[in-house]
């Protein structure tokens, strides 16, 4: 396999070689779930030819991209999600609709449309900041105990830790009871 290959032609200290299978082991989970999405059966098959990881995110993004061609069918207005239970400020917004969530994945060129059905289910919530870098932020909860489960910039790239100190700063501040903030 090309991970082998991979690890015996390019030798480096254990952790460095975890860190960066980890790093792209999220573009094959995400490019199994844009799949599903797209209902192309033979993900596994088309990801398995994949020589490298330059490969494996090059075929995510192709998936991805399809995916956020798609349009919603807007017949009576939006599609509207459940309400987020965390509210939004000035830089921070939440994603409200099938149709912005449609529009986040297109504009910032990553699979976040295929979090919907976990949107419907209330199982997770995204959010977009506006600064100081342009991001998407899922936000999961574990009882009312709420998460950042990722952030990403435009082609999943990696926020900086201004904005991941915004981000949590603001999931602190909104998370407090009304009456003491």
């Amino acid at each position: 396999s090309w991970l082998l290959k991979i690890s015996v032609d390019n030798p480096q200290e254990t952790s460095d070689f975890r860190h960066v299978v980890s790093q792209h082991a999220r573009f094959w989970d995400d490019a199994i779930a844009v799949a599903r999405v797209l209902g192309i059966e033979d993900a596994h098959i088309a990801l398995h030819r994949c020589v490298d990881f330059d490969s494996v995110r090059r075929l995510h993004d192709r998936w991805t991209d399809r995916m956020n061609q798609r349009q919603a069918l807007v017949v009576h207005g939006a599609t509207p999600f459940p309400e987020p239970p965390i509210l939004g400020n000035e830089n921070i917004h939440p994603i409200t609709s099938l149709e912005d969530l449609q529009a986040e994945g297109r504009l910032m060129h990553h699979c976040v449309s295929s979090y919907e059905a976990f949107i419907r289910k209330g199982e997770c919530y995204i959010y977009r900041i506006l600064q100081p870098e342009r991001a998407t932020i899922e936000i999961r909860f574990a009882g009312n105990q709420a998460s950042i489960r990722q952030v990403q910039l435009a082609y999943n790239g990696k926020p900086s830790n201004k904005t991941r100190l915004e981000i949590e700063s603001w999931l602190v501040e909104a998370s407090k009871p009304a009456g003491s903030r």
